[in-house]
């Protein structure tokens, strides 16, 4: 954990394995990026998996089925661009 960032209203921190902080920052690009552009939320998880599938060093099983989205009617959702 590092010092205190004020504007940031934030303590500053960085994890033991740099790959990690790579990983969250390439997400959080692809969330913004598909939150801007109005992506589907099935879309913007296979995104998601594949980069983190990526970073470690795997690849996507060709015969896997994709999950079927369903219904997003009243599925819980925040509305900023940003997670916690």
């Amino acid at each position: 954990l590092g010092a205190y960032d004020p504007e940031a209203l934030t303590y500053r921190w960085r994890a033991a394995d740099p790959r990690v902080d790579a990983l969250q920052q390439r997400v959080a690009r692809i969330v913004e990026q598909d939150t801007a552009g109005g992506a589907s939320i099935p879309a913007s998880f296979e995104r998601v998996r594949a980069a983190v599938l990526a970073a470690a060093g795997r690849h996507e099983d060709p015969a896997r089925e994709p999950v079927p989205a369903g219904s997003v009617e009243g599925r819980p959702r925040l509305t900023e661009p940003w997670f916690c």
